[in-house]
């Protein structure tokens, strides 16, 4: 059985500093220099915030990446008080932001 995530990897924060989007849900994040992002329709699991738990959402916050054993995750802190992670990796040698939950895998791919 193999794994159905793209490959973790490593990535530089100004790497990350991009266009992202999902064409099969239309979700689109764009990563902006000095930790600030905005987001259109991304389904994923949300925290700290009410309701928590998985939906979709749309706003604007600051970012920052996290290295751990050689794989990097994207902390999104949403002005409202919302957070949630997606995780770099690659994909077919393309490098996408991903994340799973309940079921419902998200795949961001550079625009």
């Amino acid at each position: 059985m193999s794994d159905p995530y793209p490959e973790k990897g490593a990535a530089k924060p100004r790497a990350l500093v991009r266009e992202w989007k999902n064409g099969d849900t239309g979700a689109t994040l764009g990563l902006r220099g000095k930790g600030k992002f905005t987001v259109k329709n991304l389904r994923v699991q949300y925290y700290s915030c009410s309701p928590s738990g998985l939906h979709t959402k749309s706003g604007k916050g600051t970012w920052k990446s996290l290295d751990v054993a050689g794989a990097t995750s994207v902390v999104l802190a949403f002005s409202d008080g919302c957070d949630t992670t997606l995780y770099y990796g690659e994909e077919s040698g393309d490098p996408v932001l991903y994340n799973s939950a309940e079921g419902a895998d998200i795949v961001m791919k550079l625009t």
